[in-house]
């Protein structure tokens, strides 16, 4: 235990340039952005933006930078890069849930007036489409852009990227957001007849039951590695992981969590939660890495960790305790790297952005953007909903030139009118019959309209074509 003295509340520095993109014919390089080009020491404030009322959503960040939230004034705000109002939409209820950005930019996001909504990146509502319930946790996008969601009603929706519904299962609670393997299976917990009991359920993308998988105590949303393991989070006697067609693949009585909140996964398969009282971390098989998990001691009260946590490359993990944003040694978590105070409490998860700037929205009505030390850590799951975009997906796999610092994503620039409908559809070789496959149906909101494939397995390998559907 350590003692801390308050802190003054960090003046305003100054604010972030937009990160610039290069855009090629058939694929996008997206520049990385040095962790501290901008000269700022980490844990310094950026810039801070009002809204009108309690953010509890974690920020999602699009591709071209713009910041994505939710808060209790019933509105879904886009944020630019330098801190000022983009747009505002308005939806029926509180925005808790974090928005999820899709790869052809559109935002979902849940709202407590029960409906799913699907926003364009101008602001413009898309669709939306109605539950019974509220709608409290994130969307996941799948590759093919399903999207799925839960809602209070106790149901898992399966929804098209125009709104129509695919399919629906019964979750009989208010479950955790789903998560997308890298074959498309959808993980989603289920609550059975039994006190604190529930089965963790694999889907095939049409519905159907894979495998289901039962555990005793309160389950999060679960966490995936690149080979398709999945780590249930939540709070469970005993750590577990799974493969991908439902077996045991590493399990530890060593590993006790009381985190409600969903595992990140580091480099080198280590496992972190955050838990009610602590953050911990575990290896992947669930042997604990830390003997007793560090609690942080205010004059007078504990800090506590509200949050899941955030990696960097750098090494440090982010999280919410309290009133503060936390960072510590990844490696060490009792190494305190720096510390940010706010006036209310943090609710919603941190997000790393590719340039190492820090977004979390706090009880206080106001979103920080705040320097960090560099980008994402390298790891399958290195944050909340899997990455800056929240889609609770794999990272899509690139091309990577290590030297210039370029990731390449294939795609296909529509030039068209807006409001047109356009099924996008690929193929892996050209010259045989029907070699052609669906893979996504996109409305345009501005012309040219830029798709980027981020699920495509190369840069080089895909041929693509859009076909006009309705305008």
């Amino acid at each position: 235990m350590r003692a801390r003295t308050r802190p003054e509340t960090p003046q305003t520095t100054s604010q972030l340039s937009r990160q610039g993109a290069i855009l090629g014919a058939a694929c996008v390089c997206a520049l990385a952005v040095a962790a501290n080009a901008f000269g700022q020491t980490p844990g310094k404030e950026i810039w801070q933006f009002a809204a009108g009322g309690e953010i509890h959503s974690s920020p999602a960040i699009g591709l071209d930078g713009t910041i994505y939230f939710g808060a209790r004034d019933n509105k879904l705000y886009a944020i630019n890069p330098d801190g000022t109002k983009k747009w505002d939409f308005t939806t029926g209820g509180w925005v808790d849930a974090s928005p999820a950005i899709a790869p052809d930019g559109a935002i979902y996001v849940g709202s407590r007036d029960g409906q799913l909504y699907a926003v364009s990146t101008n602001g413009t509502q898309r669709w939306a489409f109605p539950t019974v319930g509220m709608i409290t946790q994130p969307a996941a996008v799948a590759a093919d852009g399903t999207v799925y969601f839960t809602s209070s009603d106790g149901q898992l929706y399966a929804v098209d990227s125009n709104g129509g519904k695919k399919w629906q299962f019964t979750t009989g609670y208010d479950a955790p957001a789903p998560s997308v393997g890298p074959d498309g299976t959808i993980y989603v917990s289920r609550k059975t007849t039994f006190v604190e009991s529930y089965d963790l359920y694999a889907l095939n993308p049409d519905g159907t039951t894979r495998w289901k998988f039962g555990a005793t105590g309160a389950p999060a949303s679960c966490a995936i590695d690149f080979d398709g393991t999945v780590y249930p989070g939540g709070k469970f006697d005993q750590g577990v992981a799974l493969t991908p067609d439902g077996f045991v693949r590493g399990q530890s009585q060593n590993w006790q969590s009381d985190a409600s909140a969903p595992l990140a996964i580091g480099p080198g398969d280590r496992l972190y939660s955050c838990g009610t009282n602590y953050v911990g971390e575990s290896a992947a098989d669930g042997r604990p890495l830390t003997a007793t998990p560090p609690t942080y001691i205010w004059p007078g009260e504990i800090l506590i960790a509200f949050t899941p946590v955030a990696l960097s490359a750098d090494g440090v993990v982010c999280y919410g305790g309290q009133s503060n944003l936390e960072a510590s040694s990844a490696s060490d978590l009792t190494d305190d790297k720096w510390f940010f105070h706010t006036g209310g409490l943090i609710f919603g998860a941190p997000t790393i952005g590719t340039n190492g700037v820090v977004y979390f929205g706090s009880t206080d009505d106001n979103l920080y953007a705040i320097q960090g030390g560099a980008g994402p850590a390298a790891s399958a799951w290195p944050m909340y909903r899997r990455g800056p975009q929240h889609t609770g997906a794999p990272r899509p796999p690139t091309y990577t030139n290590t030297q210039l610092g370029l990731a390449l994503y294939p795609g296909i620039s529509i030039q068209g009118n807006i409001g047109s409908t356009y099924r996008i559809e690929y193929a892996d070789r050209l010259g045989d019959t029907n070699q052609w496959s669906l893979l996504a149906t996109v409305t345009l909101d501005r012309t040219p309209y830029l798709f980027i494939d981020t699920a495509s397995k190369g840069a080089t390998n895909r041929f693509y074509r859009a076909i006009l559907v309705s305008q």
